[in-house]
């Protein structure tokens, strides 16, 4: 799938051949996010989108850019280029104030079943994100999930 962000503002999901499949109003936001997933919330609906299946990006009139990226790569190009409604970014909200930055650490692939807190194994689950002001840490969230890539326990820390 791609998305692409028309000129009028309103932002498509199209398939690998450019069929359209959804259109979203320009003040749709990213409703929540999930370990390999996205909601987005546009005109009393959520559509979840599935971070995999996208293979490029597009604002129009620019060139079409092939997407290989994660779930918060994803959030933070959707959030700073395709809505301009009040999109779901722990990262780059923080990220706005200067001097701030968020560290963000993955699970390593492991075999399903290896770790209790990312029973899948998979290396796409974000394991922790490191807020940090002047480059001393604030805070530390540290996610587990379960065996469908589910968010089941956020510590703060």
């Amino acid at each position: 799938m791609k998305i692409i962000k028309l000129q009028t503002g309103s932002v498509v999901l199209t398939d690998d051949l450019g069929n359209y499949l959804v259109r979203f109003d320009p003040d749709a936001y990213i409703e929540s996010v999930y370990s390999t997933s996205i909601n987005i919330y546009s005109a009393g609906k959520i559509k979840p989108i599935e971070v995999s299946e996208i293979i490029a990006t597009k604002v129009e009139p620019e060139a079409e850019v092939p997407f290989i990226g994660k779930v918060n790569d994803l959030v933070q190009l959707l959030s700073e280029q395709f809505f301009t409604g009040q999109s779901f970014s722990a990262i780059s909200d923080f990220d706005m104030i200067a001097g701030n930055t968020v560290l963000v650490a993955y699970y390593a692939s492991t075999a399903p079943g290896t770790d209790p807190a990312n029973p899948s194994g998979s290396d796409q689950n974000v394991r922790t994100l490191s807020y940090l002001t002047s480059g001393s840490l604030v805070v530390t969230k540290t996610f587990e999930y379960n065996s469908s890539d589910n968010v089941t326990k956020i510590t703060v820390s």
